[in-house]
């Protein structure tokens, strides 16, 4: 074989290692944002779902009669699950899903807080790293969590 006959092979085989690794990070990149997606809407979900659980065992423990010595633990209990699924919900899920929480959450509750810069600003970074893009305020994140107004 001559150099010409070479050079069309050599070019092809060049363009076809160029593509497959053009094409393998691209699938790396976008396989990978679709899993953290795919895992976020989950996480989501199931707060969404805690959420419910939580508001509903409350409904049934404020129905549990006042001289019942299981009141106090079922109350205690659905609002751990609320919190818990408060927290997930600060963190994973858009700013409209926090600030609906937060109205909710405000029509209930009317007392001042304790929460510090410090304790917002824990939620917000870790908000950033999971929504980059998706500013919450910092009355939403005291309201959804902790239950009170900012001072």
């Amino acid at each position: 074989m001559d150099k010409s006959s070479l050079s069309p092979v050599i070019v092809a085989g060049l363009f076809t290692v160029v593509g497959v690794v053009i094409g393998g990070s691209l699938t790396y990149q976008f396989g990978d944002k679709l899993e953290t997606n795919k895992q976020r809407l989950q996480t989501q979900l199931s707060a969404y779902a805690d959420l419910a659980k939580g508001q509903a065992g409350w409904q049934r423990a404020l129905a549990i009669p006042g001289d019942d010595p299981n009141k106090n633990t079922a109350i205690e209990d659905a609002n751990l699950k609320i919190r818990d699924a408060a927290f997930r919900i600060v963190v994973f899920s858009p700013s409209a899903v926090v600030s609906a929480l937060a109205a909710f959450v405000r029509e209930t509750h009317h007392e001042e807080c304790t929460a510090t810069k410090a304790d917002l600003h824990v939620y917000r970074t870790m908000r950033a790293q999971v929504l980059p893009n998706d500013h919450v305020t910092d009355q939403d994140i005291a309201m959804a969590l902790f239950g009170c107004e900012l001072k």
